[in-house]
């Protein structure tokens, strides 16, 4: 038998501080994951999807000339993790995932899908043994107003 390759698989088996476990599909057609803990920070992206004016016949007594048809709001969870540099190479992968999956329940098994932002990243300094990276992932999308 021939070894061509070496593969390291690093085990968690502390418990951990606000879990977020993400899965992502990488560019050779497998599946990742990272089990991301302690610090998130949650956000959110408001959005109109659209407006009209509305005609004014009189203008002393009219509250405005533009209405909102829809609103939605993106909500944002930011994670980070504080990580070896060899690690970097594989969690950067997430960046430009087509399919990314944040476990919502275990029992019964459930995954959401989310989508990383997109953007330019800093990544690590080159002199440095470990780095932090910070991802954040755009959570379904809430329709607030039709």
């Amino acid at each position: 038998m021939i070894v061509t390759e070496k593969k390291t698989v690093k085990v968690v088996s502390e418990c951990v501080v606000n879990p977020v476990f993400v899965s992502w599909l990488n560019t050779l057609g497998g599946r990742e994951h990272w089990l991301f803990s302690r610090f998130q920070t949650k956000g959110l992206i408001t959005q109109n999807n659209g407006q009209y004016e509305t005609y004014i016949s009189d203008l002393e007594n009219s509250r405005g000339q533009i209405n909102d048809i829809s609103n939605n709001a993106i909500p944002l969870l930011t994670v980070i993790a504080h990580v070896d540099i060899e690690d970097i190479e594989g969690l950067k992968t997430i960046l430009y995932s087509v399919n990314c999956e944040l476990l919502i329940s275990q029992s019964p098994l459930k995954w959401q899908t989310i989508r990383p932002q997109k953007g330019s990243f800093k990544l690590y300094n080159t002199n440095e043994l470990k780095a932090t990276i910070e991802i954040t992932f755009e959570l379904p999308y809430i329709n607030i107003q039709s």
